[in-house]
């Protein structure tokens, strides 16, 4: 027989109201006690109802996170990263894929926060400033990863690719190269006007400009 809050309660010798404090990490209760109501859970193998208890504090403890392609080097290390930290502060992740398309992309989204996540974070977004105009009624935390916008309910974290741009234009200088191309990727990605920026200050900086035929 699966064991209930009731039997939890009665095995520690607290009220239901007590164990449903601890459940939801309350500060309210005593440390001695809390110890008293874990290792009743611990052996009766209570375990808590996550939907009724979202239901209750309107919270689900889970992170949507969505990327372009699992085949992108780019993206395990931070799926990873996320993970650990979101494990740490007892949150689960639910993980997506847009396969590079916009329209999929805000869909995955939107999917996620109808299943009531907490947050949403989507690194590498193919879309940017247009959650404006689709997510604006959504109201759900939302991070984007190298893609810089701002909103009421939008985040950004990002990487210095100016300074990525930098370093690499200073390392080929430092060699004593003097004729330096740069290969891009698609130039509206922001990453990819950063590098460039970084890359035409550094030669700036030297007295020389970018040579459009290696461009």
């Amino acid at each position: 027989m699966v064991a209930t809050i009731v039997d939890v309660a009665h095995k520690a010798g607290v009220s239901i109201a007590t164990v449903s404090r601890v459940i939801h990490g309350s500060t309210l209760v005593h440390p001695t006690t809390r110890a008293r109501v874990e290792q009743a859970m611990a052996e009766l193998g209570y375990t808590p109802n996550v939907v009724a208890r979202g239901l209750v504090t309107r919270r689900t403890q889970a992170i949507g996170l969505v990327i372009t392609s699992l085949a992108d080097p780019f993206f395990p290390p931070i799926v990873q990263a996320i993970e650990e930290t979101a494990l740490d502060h007892g949150y689960s992740v639910f993980l997506c894929t847009s396969s590079n398309d916009p329209a999929r992309e805000i869909a995955v989204v939107r999917q996620l926060r109808e299943r009531r996540v907490d947050a949403i974070i989507v690194a590498a977004s193919r879309v940017g400033s247009l959650y404006h105009a689709h997510l604006e009624d959504i109201k759900v935390p939302l991070v984007l990863i190298n893609n810089e916008q701002s909103g009421a309910y939008t985040y950004s974290v990002g990487t210095d690719d100016v300074a990525g741009g930098r370093l690499a234009t200073n390392y080929l200088l430092a060699l004593g190269h003097r004729t330096i191309g740069y290969i891009h990727g698609p130039l509206v990605k922001q990453s990819t006007q950063d590098r460039y920026r970084g890359y035409e200050l550094t030669l700036g900086e030297r007295g020389m400009k970018p040579d459009p035929r290696l461009v």
